[in-house]
């Protein structure tokens, strides 16, 4: 297994808040990792499949809360006499790394505009 990839494994691991260690002997790693399941402690391609699939888990459970604009991507387009678009905003979340759908965007701007929104008449 490369150094690079599991440093990048390691990495992805760690900013989404999953204890683990990795240990290079010899050419071998070997994993500790903590997770809900509890500690385990693996060699290469095991290790490397734990700490995968507990990535993947806290991927899925992340609500992207705090997801942030990158901008935009597409433009506008003429064929045949016709003009069209498709000019989308691109959001992605820092916490799990995902870029989110439209209709997950949708629901982000949603939850912000409740956040926002007076529920109470002012005094004057």
């Amino acid at each position: 297994m490369k150094k690079s990839v599991i440093d990048r494994l390691v990495k992805k691991a760690i900013a989404l808040g999953i204890e683990c260690q990795v240990i290079e002997s010899d050419g071998i790693h070997a994993f500790a990792i903590r997770c809900e399941e509890g500690t385990h402690l693996a060699l290469e391609e095991s290790g490397v499949k734990i700490l995968q699939r507990e990535i993947k888990r806290r991927k899925r459970q992340c609500r992207h809360e705090k997801a942030e604009f990158m901008g935009y991507t597409g433009g506008y387009h003429f064929y045949a006499g016709e003009v069209w678009d498709d000019i989308r905003e691109v959001w992605c979340c820092p916490q799990c790394g995902h870029f989110l759908t439209e209709k997950q965007v949708a629901r982000l701007k949603q939850r912000l505009y409740e956040k926002t929104t007076v529920t109470e008449e002012p005094p004057f």
